[in-house]
């Protein structure tokens, strides 16, 4: 049976919440797709539980041996990257893959593979560069397999998170929002510029949400996705951001160990969905629950409507 847990009430409030999986060295990532969701430990091997629980007995997907950076995950397949050993990874959702299978390995100037999303065809990722501070790539594979990944863009100013709405690829660049057609991108449009430490993004087929960082001054930030508008205050954070999520008409962030809500057409008052107790680390969200990694080695998952 799973057990239900607690957080201590004097700290944002407590809220019973299902502790799908315990003593996890250092979870970082989690992904979650209609059955199972994925998470990594500290050596980069990625795990699955059922969303409806494991036992507390999660299922090894795939043994990497390389730290993962970044999560995705389709109904049949899930996908990451590391940082460590410059790799893009993908393995069948029920395993049996050893320690992954290979999408990309390291080209004499790509050390770090960044972020990975996915749509109903392909697999997107973005790198780092060792040339320079800045130089960046996104790659690009079919999800049933590639001989090699496609370049599908490259910056001197680097690029960082990514994400898909709209039938577009969205990434953050230096201080630039930046966006292509899926099919291919050639002259990229500026959803938004001037936004310092750009980082955390999400978007919809209406909006796009990203974190920005001014000294001690945190913000959420919204656009449209086709930048016909100047760049807006979302929300005030904390600090700086791993994470937005949209989900319907409700964005989602990590603020603090706390994951926080507010409506997408506007935020004047976020909400406290997980309180900070909970040490949240990452998350992912389905039709009906939040999941989560915590600080104390616990996968987590609470009801969105609680």
């Amino acid at each position: 049976m799973d057990v239900i847990v607690e957080a201590d009430a004097n700290a944002d409030g407590g809220v019973d919440a299902v502790e799908l999986a315990s003593n996890i060295h250092d979870p970082w990532l989690i992904a979650v797709n209609a059955t199972d969701v994925f998470f990594d430990d500290e050596t980069g091997s990625i795990r699955k539980c059922g969303t409806a629980g494991c036992a507390k007995t999660p299922t090894l997907v795939a043994a990497s041996t390389c730290a993962a950076d970044a999560l995705a995950v389709t109904a049949t397949n899930v996908y990451w990257t590391d940082y460590i050993c410059g790799r893009a990874w993908t393995c069948s959702v029920d395993g049996g893959c050893g320690n992954g299978m290979l999408l990309s390995a390291p080209s004499a100037t790509d050390a770090i593979a960044w972020r990975v999303v996915v749509n109903s065809t392909d697999v997107f990722w973005s790198t780092l560069a060792t040339t320079t501070a800045d130089d960046g790539s996104i790659l690009r594979c079919a999800q049933s397999g590639c001989a090699a990944p496609s370049l599908y863009w490259s910056s001197p100013d680097g690029v960082g998170a990514l994400a898909v709405a709209a039938g577009r690829l969205f990434w953050t660049s230096h201080d630039s929002i930046l966006s292509c057609p899926l099919d291919g991108c050639t002259a990229p449009q500026t959803v938004a510029s001037a936004q310092l430490t750009a980082h955390a993004l999400a978007a919809d087929d209406t909006n796009v949400f990203w974190a920005t960082e001014t000294g001690l001054d945190y913000s959420i930030m919204h656009a449209s996705t086709s930048g016909s508008a100047a760049p807006a205050v979302y929300a005030k954070t904390d600090g700086m951001l791993a994470e937005i999520v949209i989900d319907g008409a409700t964005v989602f962030w990590v603020d603090g160990g706390a994951i926080m809500t507010c409506e997408s057409t506007g935020c004047l008052q976020p909400k406290t969905l997980v309180p900070k107790a909970y040490g949240v680390q990452r998350f992912a969200v389905d039709a009906t629950n939040v999941y989560w990694t915590s600080t104390n080695g616990s996968v987590m998952r609470l009801a969105k409507s609680h």
